[in-house]
């Protein structure tokens, strides 16, 4: 956070690549792939025989390695209770969060996922194939549902247009609706309040409350200027539509 500005936090962010721990080519597997990023992702996790938890991981785009490797030197060495507590909105008090594109920021919500993910089941003494099996499921859903990619952007709504392409670029909906509702509040700046309601196989196995920090994660530029931002996030399979 004591890096003054967005230039150099990037530098940072390649420097930490570059100095990064190469991953052994042999833990590149599909179970080890990260689902929903921009760029090809692995992580892999071990546990010893305290109960501590160490990863390692890679990446093909060197901004996004340069967040693998954050996660990764943060995450090890502790233990998979530890590692549950974790919230994304960490990045934020970084100071990356704003910095970052829609794609970069929903996929360092996925890494954090996927390493909590495998920190639970060596946990449980489960092999990480369970992972595998379960991201490949949820990928067979999201492709069987068409997903929303575009939207009409509206005359005089800066701010909607921007929370729109925001939710549809990292979210990949198969129903998106945001309404303004700041007609309904007196006095209100424009465009101060939301309602939105998103559909998406990207909240499979997320508890509501992660779901809505996701959520504001990545809308927390805009929601400096937002009084009350409503939501109604569900999966697919909620809502009936699979």
């Amino acid at each position: 956070r004591s890096v003054p500005d967005d230039k150099m936090r990037f530098k940072q962010l390649l420097f930490l690549a570059a100095q990064a721990e190469k991953m052994p080519e042999d833990l590149k597997t599909p179970e080890n792939k990260v689902q929903g990023c921009l760029s090809t992702v692995h992580v892999h996790a071990t546990i010893d025989g305290e109960g501590k938890v160490y990863y390692t991981g890679d990446s093909d785009g060197q901004m996004t390695k340069g967040l693998v490797a954050i996660l990764v030197k943060g995450l090890s060495g502790f233990s998979p209770s530890d590692i549950q507590g974790v919230q994304p909105e960490f990045i934020q008090y970084a100071g990356l969060g704003t910095s970052l594109t829609p794609g970069r920021n929903n996929g360092f919500i996925n890494m954090l996922a996927k390493m909590k993910q495998q920190a639970e089941l060596l946990g449980e003494g489960k092999p990480l194939s369970e992972a595998s099996a379960a991201d490949d499921a949820a990928s067979e859903e999201e492709d069987a549902l068409p997903v929303i990619t575009t939207f009409e952007e509206k005359e005089d709504k800066p701010r909607y247009n921007s929370l729109m392409r925001k939710v549809i670029d990292a979210f990949a909906p198969v129903e998106i609706r945001l309404e303004d509702t700041t007609h309904m509040h007196a006095n209100q700046a424009p465009e101060s309040h939301f309602r939105l309601t998103l559909i998406s196989s990207k909240f499979d196995g997320l508890p509501l409350v992660k779901r809505q920090q996701a959520v504001y994660a990545l809308i927390s530029e805009e929601m400096d200027d937002i009084h009350a931002f409503q939501m109604y996030t569900k999966t697919p399979e909620e809502e009936g539509l699979l």
